[in-house]
């Protein structure tokens, strides 16, 4: 994947709402119809690095399903039984 200017204007809006909000990671993603979400960019703070994945499904609890099915800001605060679903 090349990166260009929005590459890098992701990842500093991705950094810069991580330190405003104190939190330990920030991932912007976009929605792909109504099932899957795509990697744009993420954040996190050192020694807390956010599983990757290029492509997952909506299925499941996640603040990207739940944004999108309601159309408002999600929180979710225990992610232990909380797996990513990479889309093939």
């Amino acid at each position: 994947m090349e990166q260009g200017p929005a590459d890098e204007l992701f990842a500093a809006v991705a950094a810069q709402a991580g330190r405003l909000l104190e939190v330990d990671g920030v991932r912007i993603g976009r929605y792909e119809g109504e099932t899957e979400v795509v990697h744009v960019s993420e954040w996190s703070r050192p020694g807390r690095e956010l599983p990757s994945y290029e492509r997952a499904t909506l299925d499941g609890r996640s603040v990207s399903g739940e944004v999108l099915r309601t159309g408002r800001a999600a929180r979710i605060d225990d992610y232990e039984d909380i797996t990513v679903r990479p889309a093939f």
